[in-house]
C-alpha cells in the first residue's frame, strides 16, 4: 500500500516505506480497553486516541532500506492514553527477565566493581527497579545511579534503594548539574518513543566518551508471527517502533555509536505456548460476537477466571498446529542490543 509522499523513516530518513496495515482508533482503543465490560472508559480512551493522531487510523509502515516499522502518525503514547488504558495493579512489574541477566553481564564485562571505578548508570523507564535491584550496591553505587519513570508507585519503590528518580521524560530535563553516565539502560522503552533525534541528542550530551548503551526490545520476527496468526496487534500508540538488527545498525551509525552484540532471547517452549494462546484468546476477544469478549466483560470474580482458563486453553490445544513455527530459532520474545558511544 502506498503512503503520504514526503513521508520519512524516522530511523535513517530514506522515503522508501510502504503501507503494511492499517488500524482505527477504535481498535486501538479494544486492544486495552473491553467495551462490553467499560463502555465510558473505552470511548473516552477512543477519543483520546484519535486526538493523538489527529485522525481516526495509524497507518503501520516499513522502510525498505532500514526495515524499520512505525506507525504513522509517529506519535507516542501519552501519560492520557496510558492513564486510561491501562490499569496496572502494584507490583505488577516483571522482576525477572531474559534481559536484565544479559544486561547485568554487560554491564560486569563494562565496569566490574563500580565501587572501586565509580562508573555511573542511567536507567530510562525504570518501572519499580527490578533491575536495579540486580546491579545496586554490589556494582553500582546508589548515588551512582539515577532513573526515571512516570508512575508513582515505580518511583517510590526506587527511591527506597537509595536512588534517585524523576518522574519526567529525559528530553525535556535539565543536566547542566548532573556528571555523565557511563552505562544507559532502557529494558522494554524504545519501542514506545517519538523523537528518536531528540532523544539521541540528549544521550549523546549526557553521556562520557566511551558510554555504553543497554536496550532490550520486543522482537519483531515474534510480533509479526503473532499478527500473521490470529493473536494480538502490536498496536499503536502504544508500540510506535518495530526494531530489527538493521534498524539498530542504522540508528547507531547516524547517530554516532556502534553496535557490539545484538542477541535474541532463546525460545522457552512452554511459555511461548502460554502466551501465543493468551495472546489469540485476547485478540478473539476484541470483536464483540465472540464468546472471548463476553467473557472479558463479565465482572471480576471465580466464574470469570474459570470461563478464562477454559477458553486459553481450548485455544491452546487449537494452537498446536504453529508449535513447529512457535518454537523455531529465533522466535524468542525479546532482542538484547549494546552499542557503544563512538567518540
Amino acid at each position: 500500500m502506498a503512503v503520504d509522499p514526503g513521508l520519512d523513516c524516522p530511523v535513517c530518513g530514506s522515503s522508501d516505506v510502504h503501507e503494511t496495515l492499517r488500524v482505527t482508533s477504535a481498535e486501538a482503543a479494544r486492544n486495552c480497553v473491553n467495551p462490553l465490560r467499560d463502555r465510558a472508559r473505552y470511548d473516552a480512551l477512543c477519543s483520546h486516541i484519535s486526538a493523538l493522531w489527529g485522525r481516526n487510523y495509524s497507518c503501520i509502515c516499513r522502510c525498505r532500506h532500514c526495515t524499520f516499522g512505525f506507525s504513522v502518525p509517529y506519535v507516542a503514547g501519552d501519560a492520557g492514553f496510558y492513564n486510561a488504558a491501562y490499569d496496572r495493579a502494584v507490583g505488577e512489574y516483571p522482576r525477572k527477565k531474559w534481559e536484565y541477566r544479559v544486561a547485568k553481564e554487560a554491564l560486569m564485562g563494562v565496569v566490574g566493581d563500580a565501587t572501586e571505578n565509580g562508573a555511573r548508570l542511567l536507567e530510562i523507564g525504570a518501572g519499580s527497579g527490578a533491575f536495579l535491584h540486580q546491579v545496586v550496591p554490589h556494582l553500582i553505587k546508589p548515588e551512582d545511579a539515577f532513573c526515571t519513570e512516570y508512575s508513582d508507585h515505580g518511583a517510590a519503590q526506587i527511591r527506597k534503594l537509595g536512588v534517585r528518580v524523576e518522574q519526567a521524560d529525559i528530553r525535556s530535563m535539565d543536566w547542566s548539574r548532573h556528571r555523565t553516565f557511563d552505562v544507559v539502560c532502557m529494558f522494554q522503552v524504545l519501542e514506545h518513543m517519538d523523537r528518536l533525534s531528540a532523544l539521541f541528542s540528549t544521550l549523546r550530551g549526557i553521556t562520557s566518551k566511551r558510554a555504553e548503551l543497554l536496550i532490550a526490545v520486543p522482537n519483531s520476527r515474534r510480533n509479526q508471527f503473532n499478527e500473521n496468526n490470529g493473536a494480538v496487534l502490536d498496536m499503536p500508540p502504544n508500540h510506535i517502533g518495530r526494531w530489527t538488527r538493521t534498524s539498530f545498525e542504522s540508528l547507531a551509525d547516524r547517530e554516532g555509536w556502534t553496535m557490539v552484540q545484538y542477541r535474541e532471547e532463546p525460545v522457552n517452549p512452554v511459555r511461548s505456548w502460554r502466551v501465543f494462546s493468551m495472546y489469540r484468546y485476547a485478540r478473539a476477544s476484541q470483536f464483540d460476537d465472540r464468546l472471548s469478549a463476553r467473557i472479558g466483560g463479565m465482572p471480576q470474580g471465580t466464574p470469570k477466571r474459570l470461563l478464562e482458563l477454559a477458553t486459553v486453553t481450548a485455544f491452546a490445544i487449537r494452537s498446536v498446529q504453529y508449535l513447529p513455527s512457535l518454537l523455531s530459532r529465533g522466535m524468542g520474545e525479546s532482542v538484547f542490543v549494546q552499542l557503544r558511544r563512538r567518540e
